[in-house]
């Protein structure tokens, strides 16, 4: 996870690009605290992208998005296209192992793969734009989990626990 020394060194790098920009303790401290979670070779891979990238100062958040993309390309996720031809595909064989398991997951939400075997030939547009709607919903509620502070996500996860399946609300009768 991202060390003291991974970020001062960070900073250090981050200065020389933006010169000018007021650099606290403070604000180490925070950006310490906040990408503590990321392994050092990716939180350094992070900042370099965004020195390359940003034409300001990158705030945590550009920085974990960054890392986030790094963890993403190296996980070379199938797309929701691409994951709609393995759908295609499993239509014709009895058994089929999915080999991104959001594939599968994406399936069940629009009905499930027997469904849509059994489904007329004129309803696969109607198929398949439900199911790369649900992927790619899957895929950005992946995508927010990643970016999430830790804190943040055990705190949902809990209050996801506690609530069941009711709509969270924020005020009563709001």
């Amino acid at each position: 996870m991202a060390s003291k020394d991974t970020i001062a060194k960070a900073f250090v790098l981050l200065s020389s690009n933006w010169p000018n920009h007021p650099f606290t303790e403070t604000t180490m401290a925070t950006y310490q605290r906040l990408l503590a979670d990321i392994p050092d070779a990716v939180a350094e891979a992070a900042v370099l992208d965004c020195i390359a990238s940003c034409k300001f100062f990158p705030t945590v958040a550009e920085i974990r998005e960054s890392a986030a993309n790094i963890v993403t390309d190296a996980a070379n996720a199938t797309n929701e296209y691409d994951a709609w031809g393995e759908v295609k595909r499993a239509v014709s064989r009895a058994h089929w192992q999915w080999s991104d398991p959001m594939i599968g997951q994406a399936m069940q939400r629009v009905g499930g793969i027997d469904a849509f075997r059994m489904s007329d030939v004129s309803d696969e547009p109607s198929w398949r734009a439900r199911f790369t709607e649900c992927y790619r919903m899957l895929r950005a509620r992946e995508r927010r989990q990643a970016t999430m502070l830790p804190q943040v996500r055990e705190l949902a996860e809990r209050m996801s626990l506690e609530r069941g399946a009711r709509v969270p609300q924020l005020e009563e009768g709001r």
